[in-house]
């Protein structure tokens, strides 16, 4: 259970973003220089939900305004600090390579970015599980 070490509380300064397993976590824009096209700070908070990413942008969007609401005259929230778990990573990583890292998504509010990344568990080079029994090897794993 993840705890805060002073005083934060949930869907105030600490958002648990649940999303959609079953959709990719973005586009696949099909090129291989680090930017992923193809997804706005507008279109990833429109509730659309057509990838992963744009659940972690609607609460972004939340944090933002909430931020906004506890803290009346003071900047906008620019940075924020994630930590996933698994495929939640390769979602995070998704918000970070595109253009709604930071972007306006309604005139004059702005998505915020991610300060810092921690990412536990997260397949960021693929899955290996099916490696064995794609090549007839059933060791690891007799469930299959």
């Amino acid at each position: 259970m993840w705890q805060c070490r002073e005083n934060c509380s949930k869907g105030k300064d600490l958002f648990i973003v649940n999303y959609d397993w079953r959709l990719p976590p973005g586009p696949d824009d099909e090129s291989i220089d680090g930017q992923i096209d193809g997804i706005t700070a507008a279109s990833i908070g429109d509730q659309s939900y057509l990838y992963a990413v744009d659940y972690l942008g609607d609460f972004l969007k939340q944090a933002t305004e909430r931020w906004k609401l506890d803290h009346p005259g003071q900047p906008p929230l620019d940075a924020v600090d994630v930590i996933t778990h698994s495929t939640g990573g390769l979602v995070a990583s998704t918000y970070v390579q595109n253009a709604a890292n930071g972007g306006e998504y309604a005139s004059g509010k702005n998505l915020p970015k991610l300060r810092n990344l921690i990412m536990i568990g997260v397949p960021n080079q693929g899955a290996s599980k099916p490696w064995g029994p794609l090549h007839d090897n059933w060791v690891v794993d007799p469930a299959f």
